[in-house]
């Protein structure tokens, strides 16, 4: 009789211990779950911006005027797009630096989000607005899969909008 009790008990408690981590420990796991994958769809997705915007940049003097006007009209939905989401695409690497919830003024991802477009809204002409998109994208997509410290395109933006900004 005792082994039986025994059995019982330990079924019972095995049922009770699996029943609190599947309603307990599941819903939390799922929900991380989800949430690193949207992080990573958000990398995937400034990754594949940033490769158009190089592409775009480095045929730039060999396109046609016709295609140089659809190519434009990309460059301002991307950047329009990349400064909308940009708190999104920042937060979605693991190394960014926060302070008080927000991304420090020392991130490059942020940085690059904010200046490629203020870069883009130059009153200056075509050619020389996607050259210099050209010079800040570059070196940041080799950054974005690991979200690293200050890099060269961070440091380079000041100097370019500096130069975009003199008349």
């Amino acid at each position: 009789m005792s082994l039986v009790v025994t059995v019982l008990v330990s079924a019972l408690v095995s049922a009770l211990v699996a029943l609190g981590i599947e309603y307990a420990a599941k819903p939390r796991i799922e929900a991380r779950k989800e949430l690193l994958l949207e992080g990573y769809r958000r990398r995937r997705e400034l990754l594949g911006h940033l490769d158009t915007i190089s592409m775009i940049a480095g045929s730039w003097s060999e396109l046609p005027a016709g295609e140089r006007d659809r190519q434009w009209q990309r460059l301002a939905a991307m950047t329009e797009t990349m400064f909308d989401n940009a708190w999104l695409y920042a937060t979605s690497h693991r190394r960014v630096f926060r302070q008080f919830g927000r991304p420090s003024a020392f991130d490059p991802i942020g940085s690059y989000l904010y200046t490629a477009r203020g870069v883009f809204l130059a009153d200056r002409p075509r050619a020389e607005v996607v050259g210099a998109l050209g010079e800040l994208t570059g070196p940041l997509s080799a950054l974005v899969p690991d979200a690293g410290g200050a890099s060269e395109a961070h440091r380079a933006g000041p100097g370019v909008c500096g130069r975009l900004a003199a008349p």
